[in-house]
């Protein structure tokens, strides 16, 4: 029944999973191994043995071993295939291909010349079991709009989960043509498209079975639109905006809970947020968990342990911050250092009140420096005169007789002889090396320098 209903769609042309729109890590092995095919169908050929113009009996075999032609002439390929980087703009014949991809869940055709929507739909139409299927980096901008003939012929029964159209220029009316005949969708990257807007369907078309969109890398700046994916994918659970440029999230707080009811995870690394505003908006997401927000103008003026404990702090409603769990001591050390942080505050967020609730006052911290001593207190005495002097250890003899020289002696270093006493059974020790630190002489606290003039008497 299936092969009776294949049709050439109106407007149409005669590796493991890939959804990062950057990776181009298989493009120079795929065009350094094969002859650049035209067709998807040309490229399972060639990939997998067997020539395109050879007469073939098409014969269906679950992929128990390696893929590639068998003994008794069948054609094996895996479930997941990647063909990309070899310059297909076309699926090919359509009956050859739905015989040999009757068990391909997973197709790449990222890094080709794919310009036609109907082209798409062939492939929609010719591999039955397609859960996943890339196409990043194809010139899709170039086809003409969908039609509602070609549409018609995507069947009902499509069970595509995960559809990539990274950097492909693709247009909100197609996407949203498209998005009403993919029925199971659950997951979208639309990452390095130039999106500026998000423009919503008509008639206030909607699409609850979508859990995941991956908008990274593109020119939203406003709220509104990505309020607009909100209430355009009502059950969204993860959203992307990574390196876009939105400067600002304050809106009412109920508008974010009709908007998201249902986000669990929101990554904004990279974005243009300078405020801890943003922080008190993303506490009105209802189900938000996992947060990823690094690279942003206001981490410039933390340091780093300070930014995660303040994030903590405004966030109670998070579990995960930037791929790390937040466990319960970690959670009561950042909500204090947040107390701490704005008790000295001129102006403090209403959160603060809300923890100084559950804390109360808490003392100022204590700083230690526990790192090597470098200044120690020592007294100099010369002709009866005494001051109470800081003196650095790594200070050398010659360089300690200069500064006294200026401040205190007014002798020439050179004339100079200097005694040391730790107060302990040595007594008075001339330091006679002058290129030697007083931290090699054991100087410390609390120590005597006698300072005397040498005998310059012959």
């Amino acid at each position: 029944m299936f092969m009776e209903q294949l049709k050439k769609i109106p407007g149409a042309k005669s590796s493991k999973e890939n959804t990062d729109p950057e990776d181009t890590s298989n493009r120079h092995t795929s065009e350094n191994t094969m002859s650049n095919p035209h067709s998807v169908l040309d490229a399972l050929h060639q990939k997998y043995g067997t020539p395109p113009d050879e007469p073939l009996e098409f014969k269906i075999c679950v992929a128990t071993s390696a893929p590639g032609l068998t003994d008794s002439g069948k054609l094996i390929l895996p479930t997941i295939i990647g063909l990309n980087c070899l310059n297909i703009s076309n699926a090919g014949n359509g009956q050859e291909l739905s015989s040999l991809c009757q068990k391909v869940t997973e197709l790449d055709l990222s890094h080709n010349n794919i310009s036609d929507w109907g082209e798409v739909i062939s492939l929609l139409q010719a591999i039955p079991r397609l859960e996943f299927l890339n196409l990043s980096y194809n010139p899709l901008h170039l086809s003409p709009d969908l039609t509602d003939a070609q549409l018609s012929h995507i069947p009902d029964t499509v069970p595509l989960v995960k559809l990539a159209l990274n950097k492909t220029q693709v247009s909100w009316p197609n996407l949203w043509s498209l998005l009403t005949r993919l029925q199971n969708l659950e997951e979208l990257h639309l990452s390095i498209n130039d999106m500026k807007h998000v423009i919503a369907p008509d008639g206030e078309m909607t699409y609850p079975k979508v859990k995941r969109i991956y908008l990274y890398e593109n020119k939203i700046s406003d709220v509104e639109h990505m309020l607009t994916v909100g209430h355009v994918f009502p059950r969204l659970q993860n959203l992307v905006l990574a390196d876009n440029p939105i400067e600002d999230i304050s809106v009412e707080s109920d508008v974010i809970r009709q908007a998201f009811p249902y986000l669990e995870d929101i990554n904004l690394t990279n974005c243009k947020l300078s405020d801890w505003k943003a922080f008190v908006m993303l506490r009105n997401f209802p189900q938000l968990k996992r947060l990823r927000i690094l690279r942003i103008p206001l981490t410039e003026k933390y340091e780093k342990q300070l930014y995660r404990q303040l994030v903590i702090g405004y966030l109670p409603n998070i579990s995960y911050l930037n791929g790390t769990p937040i466990e319960a001591p970690e959670r009561e050390d950042a909500e204090r250092a947040f107390i701490r942080h704005y008790m000295v505050q001129d102006e403090r967020p209403a959160r603060y009140d809300e923890l100084h609730e559950v804390y109360g006052d808490l003392d100022p911290l204590v700083e230690i420096n526990l790192g090597p001593v470098e200044t120690v207190s020592v007294t100099v005495t010369f002709e009866g005169r005494t001051e109470l002097k800081e003196v650095q250890l790594k200070w050398t003899l010659n360089r300690l007789k200069k500064e006294l020289e200026k401040t205190f002696v007014h002798h020439p270093a050179k004339d100079l002889e200097i005694y040391h006493d730790d107060h302990g059974n040595q007594g008075h020790e001339m330091m006679r090396f002058p290129t030697r630190t007083l931290l090699r002489y054991r100087v410390k606290d609390g120590d005597a320098l006698h300072v005397e003039l040498k005998n310059t008497k012959d």
